[in-house]
C-alpha cells in the first residue's frame, strides 16, 4: 500500500504490516523480527549498485527474548491510538493481539514472561526490558477499547503489584523471592539493567495514572511506584546534560526513559525533573542523534545504521518540551517528521520477494506483510552503507505509530490565551482546523478558528513568511515563531511562506552525509544504498571530513564610525552613549586601520550602540564578523554584544575573557543557563594587548557545524569554554547536529560593552563587518 508523506498516511500504512504479524503455525502469535541477507553484491556497498540487489531469503523470525509482551504490546498500542485517530483497523488483529500478550502474562506472577524457543509450552524468561510494552498494551486497552478495559485494568495493576513486591531501587530484582512463588521463572538483564529495564516503563505509569484520574481512581500504587522510580533514575540523567557510560549502550532504552521523564514532569509539573529533561535533550542526546531525528541502535556503533523508534521516542520528547514552552523543540519536532520519519517508512517493497515454495510462515507473502513498516534505516535509505542485511523488526512499527499518533494530537496545542500550530502538517482540533499543502517552494496553511483566542504558527527551518489571507499583520516573534494575533470561532486564515532551499553536512562518524533542504523537507542527499536510497542522490559524492568545501558568505552589513563617535570619546558621565548607524549592502574592507575612522572608546563608562538592532539578527543561520582593533589592556572587554547573556540567546565577540586580551567568540544563549545552550570558546594564540591593530575574524558555520578564529588571517587554536555545547578539533570548534545555539536576539547590537552593563573594551574599533552563510 503506497503511503503519502503525511502523518495521517502513514499511520493508515503502518496498520497494514501490525495486522499481518500473526504467525498461525503458532496459534496466531505475532513475529517479532525481520532480516533479509543480501550477501555481498558487488558494487552494493559503495552504493553505486543499478537496479535492485538479490540475496538470500527475506524472512521473519522468533525472538527468545521479547516475542511474547514486547510485539504485541506495541502493536496493541500503535493499532488502538491510529483507530483512535480514525484509521479503520480490523478487530481481529485486536483480539490476536490481546490474547499473545495475555500468555505472557499469565504465570503465576504477573510480569511479561517469553518462551525461550517457539516449541516450548509455556513463557518462563523474565527479562525487565518488556515491561515498558506490556503496560504499554494494557494501558491502550484501558483507554480504548470499552469492552475489555477493565479486565486490562486490572492486569495493569497485577503487573504493577508484582513490581512492587519483587523490585525496589536499592536491590533490584528479588529473584529468590520470585522463584519462592513461581519456581520456574528465568531473569534475564541487559547491560546497564535499570536504564534497559524499569526505567523504560516510567511513560505508561504516567498515562495509566492520568487516565486513572480522569476516571476518578486515585491509583496510589502506581503513584508511588512512579516517584519510587523516577528518583533512581535521574542521577543517570545528571543537571549538565552530559551523557554518561552508566546509561549503557542500547539507545532507545535511553530515548524510551528520557520521553517518560518528560511525560512524568509534565504530568506532576515537576520543573526540577523538566530542567534535566531540556538539559540532556540540548547535551546528551546530540551524541545519539543527527540533525534529521536519525539514531542508532547503539551508541558504539559508528556505521549509518539507526533504528526509527528512537527517533519517535525523540520526536515526542521535541512535542513535551515544546508544550512547556520550548519553542523551539517544535522547529526540531517538524524536521524529524518531514526529514526522517515519513520518508523512511517502507513503501515499496518488491525488492522482499518471497518464494515461490516458502518453508513456513517465516517466508510466507513477506513484502506484502512489511509495506508500511519501520526498521533500521540509514539517513539516506533502507540499507546503511557497509551492511550486507537489511531489517524491519516488527515491533518498531507499533513504537513508530505510537509516536506518529502522539505527534498528530499535537498539531495543534492550546496555551493559556489561545493556540499555537505547532507542526507543519494538517489535522483537526476542538482549538483550530489546519490544512497544509506544498507547491512550489511554498507552504501554506490553511487555518480555521474553533475558539477565540490568539493564533501562533511554528515556522519550520529556513522559511520566510509571505502573506496573510484576508490581508492583516502578523509579528515574528521568533525566526520560526509568527504571532497572527486574535482570532474569533469560525474565522478563516490563510498564511503562506516561502522555504528556502540550503545544504546541510550531517558529518556522521568518519564522513560527511550532504543534505539538499528546502525547509522541512528533503530534496537530495549523498546516498549509498543504492537501489535502496530514499531520495534522489546529491550532485556530487561526499568527501571525507576536513575535504568538503566551505560555506559561502554574502556580506550583510557594516557599521561605519564616521559622523557619529568618529573622534576619541572623552571622560563622560556614567551611561554615556556613542550611537552608530547601521548601512545596508557590502561595505568595502579597508586595507588596514589606516583610512578606516576608528571608534575610540576609554573603558568604563563609553560604549556604541547600532540602531537598528533587527537587521543583524541571524537565527539558526551562520554568520562570520571581521573587525580591526586595538586593545590597550589585557582584562575582559567585548567588542561587541548582541544578546547571549543569561537566557537570551544572540552572539557576542569579546578580548580577554580567556585571558591577556585573547579572543572569545559566543553564539546561543549565556552560561546561567548550563551546558549545551551555547557555543562559546576563546583562543589560545599570543594576547592582542600589545599596542597594534590586529584583524580578527570570528566565524559560525551552522550548516557544516565548525566554528574558528582567526587573527591576522592565521587559524587559532582553540579552547572551549566549561559549557560549550561541542568539541576542539585542531583549529574548529565542531559540534553534533541539533545544537541549541541560536544568533537571534531581539535586543540592539551593543560595540564596546556586555550589552552597556559590564566588560567594557579599552581601545579603538575599525572596518566591522557582518556576513551571513548562504543557504
Amino acid at each position: 500500500m503506497e503511503t503519502d508523506l503525511t502523518i495521517m498516511g502513514a499511520l493508515t500504512a503502518a496498520v497494514g504490516p501490525m495486522q499481518r504479524a500473526f504467525n498461525p503455525e503458532d496459534n496466531d502469535r505475532p513475529w517479532f523480527g525481520h532480516d533479509w541477507s543480501i550477501g555481498l553484491v558487488p558494487g552494493l556497498a559503495s552504493g553505486l549498485a543499478s537496479g535492485l540487489p538479490s540475496g538470500g531469503a527475506s524472512r521473519f523470525y522468533f525472538s527468545g527474548d521479547a516475542d511474547e509482551a514486547h510485539v504485541p504490546g506495541r502493536h496493541l498500542l500503535g493499532l488502538l491510538e491510529a483507530r483512535s485517530l480514525g484509521v479503520a483497523v480490523a478487530p481481529e488483529a485486536i483480539a490476536k493481539h490481546l490474547a499473545a500478550l495475555e500468555f505472557s502474562l499469565s504465570r503465576e506472577i504477573a510480569l511479561p514472561q517469553n518462551r525461550v524457543s517457539p516449541d516450548r509450552p509455556a513463557p518462563q524468561l523474565f527479562l525487565p526490558h518488556n515491561v515498558r510494552e506490556a503496560l504499554h498494551g494494557l494501558l491502550a486497552v484501558c483507554e480504548h477499547e470499552p469492552a475489555a478495559s477493565q479486565a486490562a485494568a486490572r492486569r495493569f495493576m497485577e503487573v504493577v503489584a508484582a513490581i512492587n513486591q519483587f523490585w525496589s531501587p536499592e536491590a533490584g530484582w528479588d529473584l529468590a523471592a520470585m522463584r519462592s512463588r513461581q519456581a520456574d521463572i528465568q531473569l534475564r538483564q541487559w547491560e546497564s539493567p535499570h536504564i534497559t529495564g524499569l526505567a523504560r516503563a516510567i511513560a505508561p505509569l504516567v498515562r495509566f495514572r492520568e487516565l486513572a484520574l480522569t476516571r476518578g481512581c486515585e491509583c496510589q500504587e502506581v503513584t508511588g511506584l512512579l516517584h519510587r522510580l523516577v528518583a533512581a533514575t535521574l542521577p543517570f540523567f545528571p543537571a549538565d546534560g552530559g551523557l554518561g557510560p552508566e546509561l549503557g549502550k542500547h539507545v532507545h532504552s535511553i530515548t524510551s526513559t528520557l520521553a517518560g521523564l518528560a511525560r512524568y514532569a509534565v504530568s506532576f509539573g515537576d520543573q526540577r525533573v523538566l530542567e534535566r529533561v531540556a538539559a540532556f535533550y540540548r547535551l546528551g542526546l546530540t551524541g545519539l542523534r543527527d540533525w534529521l531525528g536519525w539514531s542508532p541502535e547503539n551508541r558504539d556503533d559508528t556505521s549509518d545504521r539507526g533504528e526509527a523508534n528512537n527517533s519517535g521516542d525523540i520526536l515526542e520528547t521535541a512535542l513535551l518540551l515544546g508544550a512547556a514552552g520550548d519553542t523551539d523543540c517544535w522547529v526540531d519536532a517538524g524536521r524529524i517528521l518531514g526529514m526522517h520519519l515519513l520518508p523512511l517508512q517502507l513503501r515499496e517493497a518488491g525488492f522482499l520477494a518471497s518464494p515461490k515454495d516458502p518453508w513456513d510462515d517465516s517466508e510466507r507473502d513477506v513484502a506484502e506483510r512489511l509495506v508500511g513498516a519501520w526498521g533500521f534505516p540509514a539517513p539516506y535509505g533502507h540499507l546503511p552503507q557497509g551492511w550486507s542485511s537489511v531489517s524491519f523488526n516488527l515491533d518498531i512499527v507499533g513504537g513508530v505509530a505510537a509516536s506518529l499518533a502522539f505527534a498528530q494530537r499535537s498539531i495543534v496545542v492550546p496555551q493559556a490565551d489561545g493556540f499555537t500550530v505547532a507542526l507543519p502538517h494538517s489535522g483537526s482540533s476542538q482549538w483550530c482546523d489546519v490544512q497544509v499543502s506544498r507547491q512550489d517552494g511554498r507552504i501554506t496553511w490553511h487555518l480555521t478558528a474553533r475558539r477565540d483566542g490568539r493564533c501562533r504558527l511554528v515556522l519550520p527551518e529556513a522559511t520566510e513568511p509571505e502573506a496573510t489571507e484576508p490581508d492583516q499583520p502578523f509579528e515574528r516573534i521568533r525566526s520560526h515563531l509568527v504571532e497572527l494575533g486574535p482570532v474569533r470561532a469560525g474565522d478563516r486564515l490563510v498564511f503562506s511562506a516561502r522555504q528556502l532551499e540550503r545544504t546541510v553536512h550531517l558529518g556522521h562518524h568518519r564522513r560527511d552525509i550532504r543534505v539538499r533542504a528546502r525547509g522541512d523537507t528533503v530534496l537530495a542527499m549523498d546516498c549509498l544504498s543504492g537501489a535502496l536510497a530514499v531520495f534522489p542522490p546529491h550532485a556530487e559524492v561526499a568527501e571525507a571530513p576536513g575535504g568538503e568545501p566551505a560555506s559561502a558568505w554574502r556580506p550583510v552589513a557594516a557599521v561605519d564610525f564616521a559622523g557619529a563617535a568618529a573622534q576619541p570619546a572623552p571622560e563622560r558621565a556614567s551611561g554615556s552613549r556613542h550611537r552608530a548607524w547601521l548601512f545596508g549592502g557590502a561595505a568595502v574592507a579597508p586595507d588596514g586601520p589606516a583610512d578606516a575612522v576608528c571608534l575610540r572608546l576609554p573603558g568604563r563608562p563609553a560604549f556604541g550602540v547600532v540602531t537598528p538592532g533587527d537587521g543583524l539578527d541571524f537565527g539558526s543561520s551562520g554568520l562570520r564578523v571581521e573587525v580591526w582593533l586595538r586593545s590597550a589592556w589585557p582584562g575582559p572587554g567585548r567588542v561587541l554584544s548582541k544578546g547571549c547573556f543569561r537566557s537570551t540567546p544572540g552572539y557576542f565577540l569579546g578580548v580577554g575573557q580567556g585571558g591577556a586580551g585573547r579572543v572569545t567568540f559566543g553564539v546561543g544563549a549565556g552560561s546561567a543557563c548550563g551546558a549545551g545552550r551555547s557555543i562559546e570558546f576563546h583562543s589560545r594564540g599570543a594576547p592582542l594587548a600589545d599596542g597594534g591593530w590586529h584583524l580578527v575574524e570570528v566565524s559560525f558555520d551552522a550548516a557544516r557545524r565548525r566554528a574558528g578564529i582567526k587573527v591576522d588571517g592565521e587559524p587559532q587554536a582553540l579552547l572551549r569554554r566549561p559549557w560549550c555545547d561541542g568539541l576542539v578539533v585542531g583549529d574548529e570548534l565542531r559540534w553534533r547536529p541539533g545544537s541549541p545555539a541560536i544568533a537571534s536576539s531581539p535586543l540592539a547590537l551593543t560595540i564596546g560593552s556586555h550589552m552597556g552593563a559590564d566588560e567594557f573594551f579599552c581601545g579603538d574599533i575599525a572596518g566591522l563587518r557582518f556576513f551571513a552563510a548562504l543557504p
